[in-house]
C-alpha cells in the first residue's frame, strides 16, 4: 500500500520501484582523426559563408571545451601573452547571460602554439591588459547565437 504524510503531501514508498526499463547499449560516437581535423578546418577556411567561424572552429577542436563555455570566453579570461585562458563562466542558450559554473570547473588552460598564434592574430591592436573593461568576446562571430551580457 502506498504510504502518504497529509501534512507534507510526500508519497512515503515509490510506487515505480519494481519497473524495470532495460535502455539498450550505444556505440561511443567516434572522434575525428588529425587528418580530418585538418581538413575541416581548411574547408572552412576557404568556404565563403563559414571562413568567419574558422578560428572558433580550431580552437574548439584545439582545446576540447564545451561550446556554452567557449562562448562565455572574454578577452580577460586569456593571459597577456594568450598562452593560458581561464574557463570558469558559461552561457546559456535560452538566457544568454554569463553564469558562474554551478561545479568548480575553473581551469587555468594551456594553450599550444598555434592557439596562442589565432588569439594574438585576433586581438585588437589597441589591447590594453590592465583595462578593467576587458569585456569583449575572443569570437564576437557567435553573438546571433549566444550573448553574453
Amino acid at each position: 500500500m502506498l504510504g502518504i504524510n497529509p501534512e507534507k503531501k510526500w508519497v512515503i514508498e515509490n510506487p515505480w520501484a519494481e519497473v524495470k526499463i532495460s535502455v539498450p547499449p550505444k556505440q561511443p560516437a567516434k572522434p575525428f582523426t588529425l587528418a580530418e581535423i585538418k581538413l575541416i578546418v581548411q574547408k572552412c577556411r576557404i568556404h565563403p559563408a563559414l571562413s568567419h567561424y574558422a578560428n572558433y572552429i580550431e580552437f574548439k577542436f584545439g582545446v576540447g571545451l564545451r561550446t556554452s563555455e567557449a562562448a562565455a570566453l572574454l578577452w580577460r579570461h586569456c593571459s597577456e601573452e594568450c598562452d593560458r585562458m581561464w574557463i570558469g563562466e558559461t552561457v546559456k542558450r535560452d538566457k544568454g547571460k554569463a553564469a558562474q559554473r554551478k561545479k568548480d570547473r575553473t581551469v587555468p588552460l594551456p594553450l599550444t602554439i598555434e592557439l596562442q598564434q589565432i588569439l594574438l592574430n585576433r586581438r585588437q591592436s589597441n589591447f590594453q591588459p590592465d583595462d578593467p573593461t576587458r569585456t569583449h568576446r575572443l569570437f564576437p562571430a557567435l553573438s546571433p547565437i549566444f550573448t553574453v551580457f
